[in-house]
């Protein structure tokens, strides 16, 4: 919300992007080591002089290289995906080369385990294929907020749950049974 409010597109929003402060605030980056250290999320554009995080970017900028804050909320969703998966690569089942027409064609990274469906829901909205209906950041913060407002409400000294862990039972059941439906489509 911040980099919007200041009218400013990041272009590499990503988890390794981001640092955490010793007093726990989330600070947004982008260092040239993070490049070298993951030169495999990268995709070098044979008309371009530089490498592109392809694995983080929206449709729009695949297509016309056109960057907004709308296409950085983009690859807040991707982000978003990388924290539920403790670090997971996008797309890490596809070549650099095939994200383009894997992301073109409507085709979305599949709900993490255990990612609760209002979580998820936000991630889909990120990934919105015309960048005028995805939320902005001012937005998520909303809608962020909202969902842990009321998980901060729900009681969890009652709750059931699952050995060695502290989701609920029936939030844990209900998420493990739908991870599995495969790669989502948005049309």
């Amino acid at each position: 919300e911040y980099l919007e409010s200041r009218r400013f597109v990041h272009r590499d929003l990503a988890a390794r992007n981001c640092m955490v402060s010793s007093s726990k605030e989330i600070k947004i980056g982008d260092f040239g080591l993070s490049r070298d250290i993951y030169s495999d999320t990268y995709y070098m554009d044979e008309t371009l002089s530089r490498p592109l995080p392809i694995r983080w970017m929206a449709p729009e900028s695949l297509l016309y290289g056109k960057y907004s804050s709308m296409s950085d909320v983009w690859s807040f969703g991707v982000l978003m995906w990388e924290v539920h998966t403790r670090g997971g690569t996008p797309y890490a089942d596809l070549e650099s080369r095939e994200i383009k027409s894997y992301v073109i064609n409507g085709r979305r990274l599949e709900k993490p385990p255990l990612t609760h469906d209002d979580v998820y829901a936000i991630m889909w909205y990120c990934w919105e294929n015309d960048s005028h209906f995805r939320p902005t950041f001012k937005d998520l913060v909303e809608m962020i907020g909202a969902i842990l407002n009321e998980a901060a409400l729900q009681p969890f000294a009652k709750a059931q749950t699952t050995p060695g862990s502290s989701i609920p039972l029936q939030q844990s059941t209900q998420s493990a049974n739908k991870a599995n439906k495969g790669t989502k489509s948005s049309g």
